[in-house]
């Protein structure tokens, strides 16, 4: 059991006028919801997957979330909050059953101010520092749009409805306000992918209209309690229409993708991940040896919230920075395994500062650096796609070395490790990715069990 955390404040400093407006719509429409799924004798179950904000940047208590925000007005909403800090859509489009093992209604997608910035930074291709050594986002980039932000959220989607064919995904963009032309954008980043796959967009700048003056944007990025509970108020809002209209048809999904492309990834299945997630390290441990590289980005802080409909007491490591391995001392290596006939891509830390180089090889291929600097002003995971393992051994190993000295920056921070099993026999395009094939919803993916049973205190649930 888990020791109950010390008191912490509630403190909503915001607009008091926009924090009052926002919390008696919110309350109308929970009341509103809650009657409706009280006469229909249910619960909703509403999954979060987002970055720092969604995970509380920005306030100093998780109830002034919009995840807090929601459940401390319901008696018919579960909340299971799986926001990650420095994460884009990328990540929960390799590992969503790591994050989300347990099924979900309504699955809240919160990832567009990240997800700007490193279509920015992928951009940028200034970084190489010679024949041997690339930016690790120029590996992203010299794919093609294979893992930026509109394959991302289309990867994410089809993820979803393949998994959960009546589940709702609605992507929700907290963007602050454009101060100059030369900004990541934002707004409206995937409504080509959202307008595809029939899912719901909502804005809290379009939402609040004037009155997003009124917020506060910590780090210039992460809204103030305000902010929030406007954010609860519009996510509230939705909910209710959904529960309230008649459940639609299930659509198939497009048969040609927007920007996946079948020929680098199978469509069909799942990609296996090996991560740190919300609690801890446990899934990324090296297999073989760790030469200098520790677990780093954790605090042991748990703050209880709220209970849950079911009546079971939730907890959440507030103080939760970003984690993974580090090391940043030259020549320092992680070891890892990875299963033969894959595709192999492993997730780091970039950033504008304290990062370096890292070298990395696989299998019996030789060691390829890169350079995981950016001048973009935002620091979070990127992605090096290091290629395919050989179909001998079974299992290979994957090696990160440090490559870089302390004066230059040299921190390297890995996230996780995905990988996809390749066809027997690949071709530009398979079964269920060519044109005219039928629609993937229900395709058998790689199940995952969940990874702590309810009541255990290690579930982040609102």
């Amino acid at each position: 059991a888990c020791a109950a955390a010390p008191p912490m404040p509630q403190n909503c400093s915001a607009d008091a006028a926009t924090v009052r407006h926002w919390k008696s719509a919110l309350a109308r429409a929970l009341s509103a919801l809650d009657a409706t799924l009280a006469l229909a004798g249910r619960t909703l179950t509403v999954g979060i997957v987002g970055g720092s904000i969604s995970a509380g940047s920005g306030v100093n208590h998780p109830r002034l979330t919009f995840a807090g925000q929601l459940t401390a007005g319901s008696e018919r909403l579960r909340v299971v909050n799986r926001a990650v800090r420095a994460t884009g859509s990328a990540f929960p489009s390799f590992c969503l059953e790591e994050l989300l093992p347990e099924p979900v209604d309504v699955l809240v997608v919160e990832f567009a101010t990240n997800d700007g910035h490193f279509g920015e930074a992928m951009r940028d291709r200034s970084l190489a520092s010679g024949s041997s050594t690339m930016a690790a986002h120029d590996s992203a980039h010299d794919r093609g749009p294979r893992l930026g932000p509109s394959a991302s959220m289309e990867r994410l989607l089809r993820r979803v409805l393949l998994r959960w064919p009546s589940a709702e995904p609605l992507i929700l963009y907290m963007c602050r306000p454009r101060r100059q032309p030369a900004a990541p954008p934002c707004e409206g980043l995937y409504s080509d992918v959202a307008t595809a796959y029939r899912t719901r967009e909502l804005s809290l700048a379009k939402a609040m209209g004037e009155a997003i003056s009124n917020v506060a944007w910590a780090e210039g990025v992460h809204p103030d309690c305000a902010g929030h509970v406007a954010a609860a108020a519009i996510i509230a809002a939705e909910l209710l229409r959904r529960t309230r209209e008649r459940p639609s048809e299930h659509q198939p999904l497009p048969t040609v993708p927007l920007h996946l492309d079948a020929s680098w990834e199978r469509l069909d299945v799942a990609w296996s991940c090996r991560t740190c997630d919300w609690r801890s390290c446990d899934r990324l441990q090296p297999d073989a040896a760790s030469h200098g590289f520790v677990e780093r980005g954790f605090s042991t802080a748990r703050v209880p919230t709220l209970r849950t409909p079911s009546g079971g007491l939730a907890l959440h490591s507030w103080q939760t920075r970003k984690w993974g391995f580090e090391s940043d001392t030259l020549g320092d290596a992680l070891e890892l395994s990875v299963p033969a006939s894959s595709h192999v891509q492993v997730a780091l830390l970039c950033s504008y500062r304290s990062v370096g180089r890292v070298g990395i090889s696989l299998g019996l291929g030789g060691e390829r650096t890169y350079d995981l600097r950016w001048s973009d002003r935002s620091s979070q995971q990127c992605i090096v796609d290091v290629g395919r393992s050989a179909a001998k051994p079974p299992i290979q190993e994957l090696r990160l070395r440090v490559a870089s000295e302390r004066a230059e920056g040299n921190l390297v921070k890995v996230f996780g490790v995905y990988t996809q099993v390749m066809r027997e026999r690949p071709s530009p395009l398979g079964a269920g990715d060519r044109p005219g094939a039928r629609d993937l919803r229900g395709a058998p993916g790689r199940k995952s069990e969940p990874t702590c049973a309810r009541g255990e205190g290690c579930t982040v649930e609102w």
